[in-house]
């Protein structure tokens, strides 16, 4: 096993995967962070309409539908959570759970 000062970048915890799966794994982090920078973005512009809506009209079945639509993690549970928990718990490795 190699020595950790005989790699390039030591204190980086993508030094010691392959360059390959690193470099996958940093444009996957990114893409996250631009999907949930688009999410918010979306969330703030339609605020204003979203609490009219809940608020000075009458809620029914296609308001529902819309408030869960708007919200991916109730419908589909929260992919981006569950994979940083998984990682987490160390029951994977980085790169092998969703094609990475």
């Amino acid at each position: 096993m190699a020595n950790a000062t005989e790699l390039p970048n030591a204190f980086t915890p993508l030094a010691f995967l392959p360059p390959t799966l690193a470099a996958q794994f940093e444009v996957s982090r990114y893409l996250y962070a631009a999907t949930l920078g688009a999410y918010i973005w979306d969330i703030a512009l339609n605020l204003g309409n979203d609490s009219a809506l809940l608020f000075k009209h009458r809620f029914r079945f296609p308001t529902a539908l819309y408030f869960l639509s708007r919200d991916p993690s109730a419908l589909w549970g929260d992919p981006v959570g569950s994979d940083a928990a998984r990682e987490s718990r160390g029951k994977e490795g980085i790169g092998q759970g969703h094609g990475v």
